[in-house]
């Protein structure tokens, strides 16, 4: 599957597309924001949505620049008919043409029954080159 970038002209129109696959992630991940705070970073720039044509794929994103390094973080994303792994690439390839040096997301998976709740963090390091 493909990436492609939902431009602010064109986020009302893909918005009601995703709106509530967002609110589902929030309220099952309990969530500290909501998806207007989300629709909200996306109108002011600070995160981006990327789709697929299809819509079933998207993922918000949000660049985090320090003075050493920049990172692509994952903030949202949803796949109705898949796994990250279906549009990891797609980031790799967004985070090194924003000069990221790494990739982040978190998930709140529990992989020991006797840590439930326990929150992982996981990061993905990618080499963006010269």
């Amino acid at each position: 599957m493909s990436l492609a970038p939902v431009s602010l002209e064109e986020l009302r129109l893909v918005w009601p597309d995703v709106r509530d696959r967002i609110a589902a992630i929030a309220a099952r991940f309990e969530q500290p924001w909501i998806a207007d705070d989300v629709f909200h970073e996306l109108l002011v720039g600070n995160s981006h949505l990327w789709v697929s044509d299809d819509r079933s794929l998207f993922v918000v994103l949000r660049v985090f620049a320090t003075m050493y390094e920049r990172t692509l973080h994952v903030w949202v994303a949803g796949n109705s008919a898949g796994s990250m792994g279906d549009y990891l690439e797609d980031v790799k390839a967004i985070a090194a043409d924003n000069a990221c040096s790494r990739i982040t997301w978190e998930s709140d998976r529990k992989y020991h029954r006797a840590l439930p709740g326990v929150k992982v963090t996981y990061a993905y390091s990618i080499d963006v080159g010269d």
